[in-house]
């Protein structure tokens, strides 16, 4: 037997057995939580009647060690509710449409109510391709929940990696197994991940495609302005804990890769995604050096060296990230990188300065060796 989830409006906690299906039993709530501490150590007494020459259960003891019975009854009726909330944002709708599963004996009723809660327009209708884009790999980083005192967290952070995810999947096509999610990731994680898409870049000749996502604080050197990733574990003012950009661009450009595809949903000025200060001794928001990109590399940028990358709070994602996201779902992933940019770059802006007040601009930038960069797809 396993024990379900309580039902405290009901006061009845389900139980689910493959001989005797879901039963029911009611147990109050002041002693709900003492019910499931002793479930494991409970002893289970079943009486049994003759029903069309067949055994049939009429009751079901469960007696505690502390002397406490409680009873299912074949005759008993009783309710059974669970609210699964599947949490999202955006305003909220509520649709509560039960799901009746009866049991065969008495009049006990357990609903199931499926409540969505706000979904915005991207996390739905996500298109799908029968393609396979079995070359192409992705590695996306979403550093949310930072660990060092007093540096803050990135709001949607997680949301927005983990929905780029599905889009990988579901519309451009990539294998699961080449798609590596990496939520708060420490300098370790990042390193890990960049020697694990550098030999699958050797495996396959030069015909892998690479999209690198990062979502997260971005952090500068105070003397020389270099901009820096950093992990959940950094330190916004020791470099030597960051992950510098430019040893980004020059690990992902020397790959033997056909093409390789990053997007940095971060900003470098030493301002946050709240747009409160990294840490208490930066002063000021500066322009940090965001470093030039080599090889087959282009690179999407979500705001420029002195600007904020902002959350867009009504849709639940970062602002950089909802438009990556939206021409993707617009245009089914059938879209050139030239289109891609120009779109991010004129959504964001606009709706930067109308919804949030402060401009942010997100740049394409591309190896200045790499020609016709505009007509590649990430599909």
């Amino acid at each position: 037997m396993e024990l379900g989830m309580y039902d405290a409006d009901n006061e009845v906690f389900l139980i689910k057995s493959d001989l005797y299906g879901n039963l029911l039993i009611p147990v109050p709530k002041s002693e709900g939580q003492d019910f499931k501490t002793k479930w494991n150590s409970m002893t289970k007494t079943p009486k049994y009647f003759i029903e069309n020459d067949m055994l049939a259960l009429a009751e079901m003891t469960f007696s505690a060690p502390n002397g406490k019975t409680y009873k299912y009854s074949n005759q008993a009726s009783l309710n059974y509710t669970v609210a699964q909330i599947d949490y999202k944002f955006d305003p909220i709708n509520i649709n509560t449409t039960p799901s009746n599963q009866t049991q065969p004996k008495g009049n006990q009723n357990i609903n199931t109510v499926n409540l969505n809660v706000g979904k915005s327009d991207v996390d739905a209708n996500i298109p799908t391709t029968e393609t396979k884009n079995d070359k192409t790999f992705a590695i996306i980083i979403a550093n949310e929940k930072y660990q060092e005192r007093g540096v803050s967290q990135v709001t949607f952070a997680e949301n927005d990696g983990a929905l780029f995810k599905e889009y990988c999947m579901k519309t451009l096509g990539l294998p699961e197994q080449n798609v590596s999610f990496r939520p708060n990731a420490t300098q370790n994680n990042i390193r890990s991940e960049l020697r694990w898409i550098t030999q699958v870049a050797e495996q396959l000749n030069g015909e892998a495609n690479i999209i690198f996502y990062y979502t997260g604080h971005g952090a500068h050197d105070e003397a020389t302005k270099s901009a820096y990733l950093l992990p959940v574990d950094g330190l916004p003012l020791d470099m030597r804990t960051a992950y510098k950009l430019d040893e980004l661009y020059q690990t992902l450009g020397n790959l033997s890769a056909k093409s390789v595809t990053v997007f940095l949903d971060a900003c470098y000025s030493g301002a946050g995604r709240d747009g409160k200060m990294l840490a208490e001794t930066y002063g000021v928001v500066e322009k940090a050096k965001q470093g030039v990109p080599v090889g087959n590399t282009v690179v999407f940028s979500a705001a420029q060296g002195d600007e904020t990358a902002h959350p867009y709070r009504e849709k639940g994602h970062s602002m950089f990230t909802y438009f990556l996201l939206k021409k993707l779902q617009e245009s089914k992933g059938d879209v050139t990188l030239g289109e891609l940019g120009k779109y991010i770059t004129s959504e964001v802006g606009r709706e930067s300065v109308i919804v949030i007040r402060k401009s942010q601009t997100p740049t394409v930038i591309p190896s200045e060796s790499l020609t016709n960069w505009e007509n590649l797809k990430l599909k």
